[in-house]
């Protein structure tokens, strides 16, 4: 077997061949370090020497410098009165419409009935699906590990175990539905829209943003992540 060669040997035997060359035939170690870091790092630990970039902070080998923020004056136009200020509520109910929720409650039942064959009682109505997203909305803000526990006389959580009991919010959850799934071939919807159980809400969300208002202007796009077309 040829003995190992590192870089020190092969630059010796080199300058003993006496080819004079030209100085494009030299080696360049440090141009070889570089394109050869998993050689470069194994010799470093045979010769027992430490590498300390792993303790350099990343923000120096990025660069990366702290300086004042300048921020640039905005044109005054930039700034124009939002108008009439509306509650959450009032923004939420533009994207999911009475129309759509009425939609929701009257699929619900024809789920339920369609498993179940007795009608469900009382019959969901527009009041329970209101509800229902309400809770959810409250639920992403308050801190309890398990839903249940809402309810438990314990830890009851008034707002909302005074707006719906727990056996009628998981029957609601379970049988949640935006689209009749009896009335259509499942496999035949599923291969032509993967997202057809929830179009009706894609919809109504897509039509309401098609009505802002799109004046030209100055737009601030946070996180742009595909080409912007307006």
């Amino acid at each position: 077997m040829f003995p190992l060669l590192n870089d020190a040997a092969i630059e010796e035997m080199l300058y003993d061949s006496g080819d004079e060359g030209d100085d494009n035939d030299e080696i360049d170690t440090d141009y070889f370090i570089e394109e050869n870091p998993e050689h470069s790092s194994s010799s470093s630990s045979d010769e027992g020497e430490e590498n300390d970039d792993d303790n350099i902070p990343l923000s120096m080998l990025a660069g990366w410098q702290k300086k004042p923020f300048n921020g640039k004056p905005l044109p005054e136009d930039a700034v124009r009165d939002p108008g009439d200020i509306k509650t959450p509520y009032e923004y939420f109910e533009r994207y999911f419409t009475d129309e759509l929720m009425e939609q929701m409650a009257l699929t619900t039942n024809q789920y339920y009935m369609a498993n179940t064959g007795i009608q469900m009682k009382p019959v969901c109505s527009l009041l329970d699906i209101k509800k229902f997203f309400g809770i959810h909305a409250i639920v992403g803000c308050i801190k309890f590990p398990r839903l249940k526990m809402i309810w438990n006389e314990k830890y009851r959580y008034d707002p909302i175990a005074n707006a719906m009991s727990m056996e009628r919010f998981f029957l609601l959850r379970t049988n949640l539905h935006c689209v009749d799934v009896t009335a259509v071939n499942q496999t035949e919807e599923q291969t032509k829209n993967r997202l057809w159980r929830v179009q009706p809400v894609i919809d109504a969300v897509r039509k309401r943003c098609l009505q802002l208002p799109r004046d030209a202007g100055n737009y601030s796009i946070d996180e742009q992540m595909i080409p912007f077309e307006g």
